[in-house]
């Protein structure tokens, strides 16, 4: 993540000649802080293990309360709702990476499931979300009739 936030601040950079001094340069001088962009959308892997699919997403000081997952037959959504405590006033981050509030992310599914067989699971900091596949495909064949009849 360092890295993409370096070279989307400095798009001359040519990444063979990378230095530490480079990426500390990057560093908000004012605050002395660096943080990372894109925090807001969940990380996940999605996996074919023979007949489902398998989301895998770390969702780290969450429990079952903070989370939500809504599918539909081609459509996966997470959503995580937490929040941080303030800290003390005399703290200063000098690097801030953590997403401490809400996190979401919506994934069309390369393949149909069964939302009503799709179960999920939080253990040890990663939410597991198994969803069969469809057993039958809903494409439909409509026959046309003729108005005259």
């Amino acid at each position: 993540m360092l890295r993409n936030t370096f070279f989307a601040q400095n798009p001359a950079a040519d990444s063979r000649t990378i230095t530490f001094r480079d990426i500390e340069e990057t560093v908000d001088a004012e605050n002395n802080t660096q943080t990372v962009a894109d925090t807001s959308e969940l990380p996940l892997d999605l996996v074919r293990a023979g007949s489902k699919l398998i989301a895998r997403a770390p969702i780290v000081g969450a429990n079952i309360h903070d989370i939500s997952v809504t599918v539909t037959t081609n459509q996966l959504t997470v959503h995580k709702n937490s929040w941080q405590e303030a800290g003390d006033e005399k703290e200063h981050f000098y690097v801030q990476e953590c997403q401490w509030g809400s996190l979401s992310r919506t994934i069309d599914l390369p393949k149909s499931i069964d939302p009503d067989r799709t179960r999920a699971s939080l253990h040890d900091g990663v939410l597991t979300i198994v969803m069969p596949l469809a057993a039958t495909s809903h494409t439909k064949i409509i026959p046309v009739k003729d108005d005259a009849d």
